[in-house]
C-alpha cells in the first residue's frame, strides 16, 4: 500500500508539473520549457553520516518552464540514489562436516525523490549562477532477498544435477520522510540555436551546482546489520534524521 501512495505522489508530482508548463504561455502562445538530467553524489550529514559512511550515487531529471517576464523556473524533479548493499552466506554443514546447504541474503537500500524546485536564474550569458530553492518527499526502501541452495553429497563431490534451489523475497522496509533544501550553482551555454529541423531557439547548458538538503527522519537499515540470531536472520535498523550535501553535474534543455 506504500509504495502504491509513492507512486501516485511522485506521478502526482510529474502531472503538476504537466500541468504547470502548460499554464506557461504567454501571449504569443510560445512556451519556454525546460529539461535537465544531473549525477548526483549525495554526502550523508550528522546522525545520517554516523550510519551511512559512504557516498550515495544517483540521477535526477526534471522538467518545467520559466515564468514569463521573471527570472524564475519552476521544475517537477524526481530522482533515485542507492546507499549500499548488504551480504550474508552461511554454509549449513551434515555430521561429516560436508556442505548440504548454503544461505545467502542480500538487502539494497535505496532512496526515491519527488520535489518540487524554484530556480532564480537568468535567461541570458554564457556563464548563468542561479539559487535554487526545493521541498518534497523522500521514500527509503530495503528490498531483501534469501536464497537458499541444498546440494546432495556424494564421494565428497557436489551432484549439482541434484540442485534445489529456491529464491525467496522477505518483508521489505519502507519508510517516508519530508525534505526541503536549498542549492546554488553555474550553468554553462554549450549552444544555442536552431537545432536540426526545427526553427525554435534551442539552448544546451552544462550545470554544476551543490545543494543542501534536510530530511526528516526515516528508517533504514544499517551497514553489516545482517545478523544471525537464535536460529533465524535479524535485520538491525536505524531512525534518525536524513540530511546530506548533495553535488550534482547536469545538463538542461531550453526550448
Amino acid at each position: 500500500m506504500k509504495r502504491l501512495v509513492t507512486y501516485g505522489v511522485l506521478v502526482g508530482l510529474l502531472f503538476c508539473s504537466i500541468l504547470s508548463a502548460k499554464g506557461q504561455i504567454n501571449e504569443q502562445h510560445k512556451v519556454d520549457l525546460a529539461a535537465e538530467v544531473n549525477i548526483v553524489l549525495g554526502l550523508p550529514l550528522g546522525d545520517f553520516e554516523e550510519n551511512v559512511d559512504q557516498p550515495m550515487p544517483g540521477i535526477t531529471v526534471a522538467f518545467g518552464g520559466k515564468v514569463p517576464n521573471l527570472p524564475l523556473e519552476l521544475t517537477t524533479e524526481l530522482g533515485f540514489m542507492s546507499f549500499g548493499t548488504d551480504d550474508l552466506l552461511e554454509l549449513r554443514l551434515n555430521d561429516n562436516t560436508v556442505p548440504v546447504q548454503s544461505i545467502g541474503v542480500t538487502s539494497t537500500n535505496s532512496s526515491f525523490m519527488g520535489h518540487l524546485k524554484a530556480r532564480i536564474v537568468p535567461s541570458k550569458g554564457v556563464i548563468r549562477p542561479y539559487l535554487d530553492a526545493v521541498a518534497g518527499i523522500r521514500y527509503f526502501s530495503t528490498r531483501t532477498s534469501i536464497e537458499s541452495s541444498a546440494f546432495l553429497a556424494e564421494n565428497d563431490f557436489f551432484d549439482r544435477d541434484n540442485d534445489a534451489s529456491h529464491l525467496f523475497t522477505s518483508a521489505n522496509f519502507d519508510s517516508f520522510s519530508l525534505s526541503s533544501g536549498v542549492g546554488t550553482g553555474i550553468e554553462f551555454l554549450l549552444f544555442d540555436g536552431p537545432l536540426g529541423i526545427q526553427t525554435r531557439q534551442t539552448s544546451i547548458l552544462l550545470q554544476l551546482d551543490v545543494r543542501y538538503l534536510y530530511g526528516s527522519k526515516a528508517e533504514y537499515l544499517l551497514k553489516d546489520s545482517i545478523l544471525r540470531e537464535n536460529g533465524g536472520i535479524r535485520f538491525d535498523m536505524a531512525e534518525t534524521e536524513t540530511t546530506m550535501l548533495i553535488p550534482r553535474l547536469g545538463l538542461k534543455i531550453k526550448s
